[in-house]
């Protein structure tokens, strides 16, 4: 009930700027349907700037619902949190897209703990290689394995805008850590040192402030932002 009063006080509200209505009582298991009327109650407001629905248990068409009020409705949303959710690679799929647009706003987007699998972070690779908007990305614990990181790794190669990228807690094998340290200009397993090599890190590693894949013992470049 709170949260219908709280979508049904959205529909007359035009200003308001931070929203979190994160960790909602009692959702029902395989309902979305509160996730939705939120989606559409925003539609009224053109001012969001940071909205965080973590816990929602949102998949794949509560997330289609969110991206559609950020393309379609909103051009202001900088931060956006949808941790702990049950988002699925066809949902991350939905993201990407809104990443991929050049209206694209957003800044900072977490979304830690949801079901993205290697599929989801082909698609957010992607859009990762198009988006010249965000500063900020957490996919930890999103059951991401190497072709996964891999596609990852590549997409963060050409893109200089990202400063922050947490990925620990996901399914790093040899193939992907080498990719990782290669990018970063660190030894490889059995190649001898990177700097022997003459390898550099690559200037979108150089950019970054922040990098957390704690499996292959990453340490902070400089602080999170």
């Amino acid at each position: 009930r709170a949260l219908v009063y709280v979508a049904n006080s959205l529909q007359s509200n035009s200003v308001l700027t931070d929203l979190d209505i994160s960790r909602p009582n009692r959702l029902d298991k395989n309902d979305e349907e509160t996730t939705i009327h939120l989606a559409k109650s925003f539609r009224n407001n053109k001012s969001l700037r940071r909205l965080s629905m973590a816990k929602h248990r949102m998949r794949e068409h509560g997330t289609m619902w969110i991206m559609d009020y950020i393309n379609t409705w909103n051009k202001t949303l900088t931060h956006l949190d949808l941790t702990s959710n049950e988002i699925p690679a066809d949902g991350a799929k939905h993201i990407a897209k809104t990443l991929s647009s050049r209206d694209c706003k957003l800044e900072w987007l977490n979304l830690q703990a949801n079901r993205l699998t290697n599929e989801g972070a082909i698609a957010l690779a992607g859009a990762l290689s198009k988006n010249t908007s965000l500063k900020y990305l957490n996919l930890s614990y999103c059951s991401i394995a190497d072709a996964g990181l891999i596609a990852l790794c590549k997409a963060i190669g050409g893109n200089t805008m990202l400063k922050a990228l947490q990925l620990s807690g996901n399914k790093f094998g040899p193939n992907a850590r080498k990719a990782w340290r290669g990018l970063l200009g660190w030894p490889v397993a059995g190649t001898g040192s990177a700097a022997a090599e003459g390898k550099s890190a690559s200037p979108a590693a150089s950019a970054m402030h922040f990098l957390d894949v704690s499996e292959i013992d990453f340490v902070p470049l400089i602080a999170p932002i």
